[in-house]
C-alpha cells in the first residue's frame, strides 16, 4: 500500500497539534478555576467565620457590618447582593458572603456552593425533622432560624486548597484554606478532557508510526527489488559480453 507524503505530513501535524491543544485547554480551565470568588457577579466578600448569627438581630447587625449594598460588581449586571452566613458543601466551614438570595425547597438546609458561587439546597439534609423544623419553602435570608443546619459534620472529609478570601472587612486578603473547588464537581472534567485529548494524540501518533513503518518497509522492499534487478541485468550483460568475446 503506497501512502502519499502529504498524508504522512498531515498525520504528523495532527499528532503534534492535539497534545498542544489539550494542554492549552487544561491551563485555561485551571486559570478560570483559580479566579478569586470576589470577582464574581454573583458573590463577593467571602469570609470564613467561626459561627453564624443565630437570631434576627444578630443577622441584621452582621449585614450592616458587611455592607453588601456598597459593593461595586465587576460586571454590567445590576444585581442586589444580600448578606448571608451559611455552611459550605461539606458542612465543615461557615462562610459569610454577599450573594443573591434564593428560595430553598423540599425541607433542605441552605449551603453556599463555592464552585457555583451561589446558594443551593444541601440535599442530604431534611430540616423538617430538626428543632425548630423548617418549612417546605423558605428564603435563604432567614436561614439563621434553623440552627441545626449549622451543625458541622465533616470536618475531616474534604480535600482543601488555598484560595484568596476577604478575611477582614477592610478589603485585605489572605490565603485561607477552604473547600477545594473540585469538591463540588461530581467528576474532575478538566482532567478527563486532558486525558481524552492525550489519548487521541497517542492514538494518532501510533497510526502515523504504523503508516510510516509500512512506507519505510515498502521503500526498503522496492530498493531490494531494484538492486536485484540491476544485479541480474548486470550479470546478463557480462555473460553476453563474454559470449561475444569468445
Amino acid at each position: 500500500m503506497k501512502v502519499s507524503s502529504k498524508s504522512i505530513k498531515m498525520c504528523k501535524q495532527i499528532t503534534m497539534t492535539i497534545p498542544i491543544l489539550a494542554v492549552v485547554c487544561f491551563l485555561k480551565r485551571a486559570q478560570a478555576d483559580s479566579e478569586e470568588i470576589t470577582s464574581s457577579c454573583y458573590a463577593a466578600k467571602l469570609q470564613i467565620e467561626d459561627r453564624c448569627p443565630s437570631t434576627e438581630s444578630g443577622w441584621i447587625r452582621q449585614a450592616k457590618l458587611k455592607q453588601c449594598s456598597n459593593i461595586v460588581l465587576p460586571c454590567q449586571k445590576q444585581l442586589t447582593l444580600e448578606y448571608h452566613c451559611l455552611q459550605n458543601t461539606w458542612q465543615n466551614r461557615t462562610i459569610s458572603v454577599c450573594t443573591l438570595p434564593e428560595f430553598l425547597y423540599g425541607h433542605k438546609c441552605a449551603e453556599f456552593n463555592l464552585r457555583g458561587n451561589s446558594i443551593q439546597p444541601l440535599y442530604e439534609t431534611n430540616c423538617s425533622q430538626y428543632i425548630p423544623p423548617c418549612p417546605f419553602r423558605y428564603s435563604s435570608l432567614v436561614a439563621y432560624k434553623y440552627q441545626m443546619c449549622y451543625i458541622q459534620k465533616n470536618s475531616k472529609k474534604t480535600k482543601e486548597e488555598s484560595i484568596k478570601v476577604d478575611r477582614k472587612n477592610d478589603g485585605t486578603q489572605k490565603d485561607i484554606s477552604v473547600d477545594s473547588v473540585w469538591s463540588n464537581l461530581k467528576y474532575p472534567w478538566p482532567l478527563v478532557v486532558l486525558v481524552l485529548f492525550v489519548s487521541v494524540g497517542v492514538g494518532v501518533h501510533c497510526v502515523w508510526k504504523k503508516i510510516c513503518g509500512k512506507q519505510q518497509r515498502s521503500n526498503h522492499h522496492n530498493r531490494l527489488v531494484t538492486t536485484a534487478v540491476v544485479t541480474e541485468n548486470s550479470s546478463l550483460t557480462d555473460v553476453e559480453l563474454n559470449g561475444h568475446l569468445v
